[in-house]
């Protein structure tokens, strides 16, 4: 567990922040923020990527 911490990958962008992990991932939104479809091609992208055929769990923490 703690290494998930250390060896994550924290990616930002105008909308939020989004930090990779082993098995799941965690997008912060920015206050005010709507996740459109744009947005979510973006963070369907990554989690794609990253995982590829891995089973994973998608946080996102709104402020």
């Amino acid at each position: 567990y703690i290494n998930n911490l250390i060896m994550s990958n924290i990616i930002t962008f105008p909308f939020g922040t989004v930090s990779m992990h082993d098995n799941y991932m965690v997008a912060v939104m920015n206050e005010g923020v709507t996740v459109n479809p744009e947005i979510n091609s973006v963070l369907e992208e990554l989690a794609v990527n990253h995982f590829q055929d891995k089973k994973f769990v998608y946080i996102t923490h709104r402020v």
